[in-house]
């Protein structure tokens, strides 16, 4: 996760890919808050881009980060929030009482270790209300960038190949933003990894969303590269409940 930290974390800004797929999802399942002062906890909240789908439901946007530097790019973007900085396997000594809502987005896939996607997800449930809801979003695991490395032949995805079923496989990917070339460091994990961690972890799935485009916040020059999506499926997002 070394792209979060120091100058790359000023390079760093939302891909297609999240504000066309994935936050149009979070959207449609992130419930309106039941009452006044319900909080959202931000796990790995990076610049903090959800702050804007949290406060328009009606809730108190908490947002959490390991990254000093990308927890102050979200102080100033939204100031209307809350930003802290810690360890997500940790939280439990940075929060006591609980949330209302709860967001994991895209945290799971840069873990390279079974245990360390298990503290996450026990340390989020430590910190759900018997009827909150916890969203986590992840990359497909069928399709991925280590999955499409070898589908599609990606140059610019660097790894090891050793089939789907190779858990934990390291990939690199170079995306250009803001002309600077933007290295993400992720891990692969299969849909069975990630449906034993959520199951261990006392949680049950409430439903899946595979993030097909939202043809509303579309603009025209954007179709091309949608119709590309309606091909795979790029994230995937489970909605989660305590058992």
């Amino acid at each position: 996760m070394k792209e979060y930290f120091g100058a790359s974390s000023g390079v760093y800004v939302q891909t297609k890919g999240k504000r066309f797929l994935l936050m149009p999802a979070i959207e449609r399942y992130l419930p309106k808050a039941s009452a006044v002062g319900a909080r959202l906890l931000d796990v790995g909240c990076g610049s903090g881009d959800f702050c804007t789908l949290a406060e328009p439901k009606g809730y108190r946007y908490v947002g959490f980060d390991v990254s000093a530097d990308m927890v102050a790019r979200a102080r100033e973007s939204h100031p209307s929030g809350e930003c802290v900085v810690g360890d997500a396997r940790t939280m439990s000594t940075t929060f006591q009482d609980p949330f209302d809502a709860l967001i994991v987005s895209m945290l799971l896939p840069a873990l390279g270790e079974r245990a360390d996607m298990q503290s996450v997800l026990l340390q989020c449930r430590g910190l759900m209300r018997p009827d909150s809801t916890l969203l986590v979003a992840v990359t497909h695991p069928s399709f991925d960038h280590y999955m499409q490395n070898f589908l599609f032949d990606r140059t610019d995805v660097r790894t090891t190949f050793k089939g789907y079923y190779a858990s934990g496989q390291r990939f690199e990917i170079d995306q250009k933003m803001h002309n600077e070339i933007f290295t993400f460091e992720d891990y692969h994990w299969t849909l069975t990894d990630y449906v034993e961690a959520i199951t261990k972890a006392d949680l049950t799935i409430a439903a899946i969303d595979e993030c097909p485009p939202d043809e509303r916040s579309l603009t025209p020059t954007d179709h091309p590269w949608a119709q590309n999506r309606h091909n795979f499926p790029t994230y995937m997002l489970f909605v989660l409940r305590k058992r």
